[in-house]
């Protein structure tokens, strides 16, 4: 498909971060938070190259997404 789903990654003064729906992450030294409510899809055009690997939050992603659509 030429399109990805996105979510946005976002500092602390932006919203206020709850433990299981929106988990800390590190990139570039910085402390985001992934904010699974915020997520659309986007053309593959739009997108460059990465600049985190967020492999190792895997499953607190996962686990957020999963409270986002089901609530468990």
């Amino acid at each position: 498909m030429p399109t990805r789903v996105v979510a946005p990654l976002v500092v602390t003064r932006a919203i206020r971060p709850r433990l299981r729906l929106n988990p800390a992450v590190i990139v570039e030294k910085r402390d985001l938070y992934f904010s699974p409510t915020e997520m659309f899809t986007i053309s593959l055009k739009y997108l460059r190259n990465p600049i985190a690997n967020l492999e190792a939050d895997r499953d607190r992603i996962v686990a957020a997404i999963d409270l986002l659509l089901t609530g468990i």
